[in-house]
This record gives structure tokens, C-alpha cells and sequence, in this order.
């Protein structure tokens, strides 16, 4: 898949570990966006995103993470942690259940029996 440079950069920031979280973060990202330029970004990048399955979506993702580079000087906040991200090597921490579902899971043993 062929991304702009603007759309590499949008998604060299992505924080997200599953596909409907960066879709949701790009789409956020196009609700709030001050400029109209990052506004068409954000759903031109939406629109190539959205038909992928989510294994293809987050291999994209992390492909554009671990091998784009910044043309000039990091210009955000998010761009700056993409960058330390990716020379430090850290994976991001898939998160947690918030719900605690994994309680009800059958496989989970507790203490009490």
C-alpha cells in the first residue's frame, strides 16, 4: 500500500495496538484538527485503512513505526515519543482490561476454589 509522506507521519504517531484503536485515534485526529491539511490527511488515511483486516492494519502500522524516518526536525509531542520509541526499540504494552474480564475466562485459576 503507497502512503503520502503526510500519512507516513500520521501514523509513525499512532499509539494504538489494535486496528479499531488507530482508526478510532485517526478519526479523532480528524475530528479536532485545526487545519484543513491534516484534516485531509487524516481521512485519506482512514479511507485506505478501514478495508484492511486488523493482522494487515497493525503490520502496516508497525512496518511505517520501525522503518520511518523524519524528514526534518520533529515538529510534536507525538512525534517526538514515536521517535524515542523507535531508537530505544521499547514495544508498546497492549493495555488493560479495563472490565477484568479475563476473571470469567475458563482457563483462569483462582485461589478459591
Amino acid at each position: 500500500m503507497k502512503l503520502t509522506e503526510a500519512e507516513m507521519r500520521m501514523v509513525f504517531q499512532i499509539e494504538s495496538t489494535n486496528q479499531n484503536a488507530a482508526l478510532n485515534e485517526i478519526y479523532m485526529t480528524w475530528r479536532y484538527a485545526p487545519n484543513p491539511a491534516t484534516k485531509e490527511t487524516a481521512e485519506g488515511l482512514l479511507d485506505k485503512l478501514r478495508p484492511l483486516s486488523d493482522q494487515e492494519c497493525m503490520d502496516l502500522i508497525r512496518k511505517v513505526q520501525a522503518e520511518y524516518r523524519l524528514p526534518e526536525k520533529v515538529r510534536t509531542i507525538g512525534e517526538m515519543l514515536a521517535e524515542a520509541r523507535q531508537r530505544s526499540g521499547a514495544q508498546k504494552l497492549s493495555g488493560h482490561d479495563i472490565m477484568a474480564l479475563e476473571r470469567f475466562d475458563p482457563a483462569t485459576r483462582h485461589m478459591i476454589v
